[in-house]
């Protein structure tokens, strides 16, 4: 899988927001143990962007992990909080930084990005386009399906009603 930024790209944002300095080290995912990152520990297998644990040393000295996900459009750390109750652990972000990250890789990339970052946007647009069409077009067949009784009980009313009366009537009233 290729992509647009690179560990070093990485290793500055995490100074500029504040970080310590990251010594380009992560725990590997299967098997616990801490090893020189790779550009594909930030996806897996298959080419699907996942968590990576990234290895820091605190200002105290101690070691610790800073969970992330990373792709050429978001960058979110995530925090692992444990249960109370006594039943694992909930993850959830911790700091969105998905626009600074875009900022900083077009500032980084320039036009390369920028073409990238187009074609992302667009083919977003476009997708969401589709699916509400796509939901207007089910609420839209739904809601005529729902009418179909009480139109049809109505449009027979008035049927009934018209062969009752004589055509003069009938056209008196509308």
């Amino acid at each position: 899988m290729k992509t647009i930024y690179t560990l070093e790209n990485i290793h500055d944002f995490l100074l500029q927001k504040g970080y310590p300095e990251w010594t380009y080290e992560v725990y590997d995912r299967h098997l616990g143990n801490k090893r020189k990152a790779r550009i594909e520990d930030f996806f897996d297998k298959f080419g699907f962007f996942e968590h990576a644990y990234m290895a820091f040393i605190n200002k105290r000295g101690d070691e610790c992990c800073l969970e992330v996900h990373i792709t050429d459009f978001k960058f979110a750390t995530y925090k692992d909080e444990s249960n109370i109750m006594g039943s694992g652990s909930t993850n959830y972000v911790d700091k969105e930084y998905t626009k600074d990250w875009i900022d900083f890789l077009i500032y980084s990339h320039g036009e390369e990005y920028a073409k990238s970052l187009l074609k992302h946007a667009e083919n977003n647009k476009q997708r969401i386009k589709e699916e509400a069409e796509e939901k207007i077009e089910k609420f839209r067949l739904k809601t005529q399906a729902e009418a179909k009784g009480p139109y049809t009980y109505y449009r027979d009313l008035e049927q009934k009603a018209k062969s009752a009366l004589s055509l003069e009537d009938a056209t008196e009233i509308k």
